[in-house]
């Protein structure tokens, strides 16, 4: 397969866009606008770089300089920029029913071991994975918290009620970890 000039145009741009990221957070690299042309400033913004990370300042994108754009961009901007969410619930009719199994169920068990050290009336369960009886009872306890009407089911409102307090309460819950892990 050939390099296009399309081609080169998509991975200009993404070089500049990945520069343009960076430059958010270094503010010694120039803030330039992804258009695909590799003019002075994209150069210049190019040289720049090289210099600050110690590679050889040719204003060129070679191989080394691109690992190492896209390397930075990647520490800086996408691991930094904002903290990904889960979504084990897929949409608003997504259904969990008494003995369904899975990672969801382990992932709503554990959250719930952690709501558990906050409220009272909210019971510890074993992490099995499975939607046993003594799950489902502590689901009951935490749609009773929630004034929510009481369900075999945990349906997406459960879930996100579920979601919200565990949000609330993972900051106290990390600075202390639980000796039920």
């Amino acid at each position: 397969m050939s390099y296009s000039d399309a081609d080169k145009k998509k991975h200009i741009e993404e070089v500049q866009q990945y520069l343009r990221g960076i430059s958010y957070k270094d503010s010694r690299i120039p803030r330039i606008i992804p258009d695909g042309i590799y003019g002075p400033e994209t150069r210049s913004a190019v040289k720049i770089f090289q210099e600050i990370h110690n590679l050889p300042v040719t204003g060129t994108v070679d191989e080394q300089s691109n690992s190492k754009i896209y390397d930075e961009y990647t520490k800086h901007i996408i691991l930094n920029e904002y903290i990904d969410s889960i979504e084990p619930f897929t949409d608003v009719n997504y259904l969990l029913k008494p003995g369904d199994t899975g990672y969801t169920v382990f992932i709503i068990q554990s959250m719930l071991n952690t709501i558990a050290q906050f409220f009272a009336n909210i019971s510890l369960v074993e992490i099995t994975g499975r939607l046993d009886a003594p799950t489902q009872n502590t689901v009951g306890q935490l749609q009773t918290v929630m004034r929510q009407k009481i369900t075999e089911s945990i349906h997406f409102y459960t879930w996100n009620g579920l979601a919200r307090l565990y949000n609330i309460y993972v900051k106290e819950a990390n600075a202390a970890p639980p000796d039920i892990l």
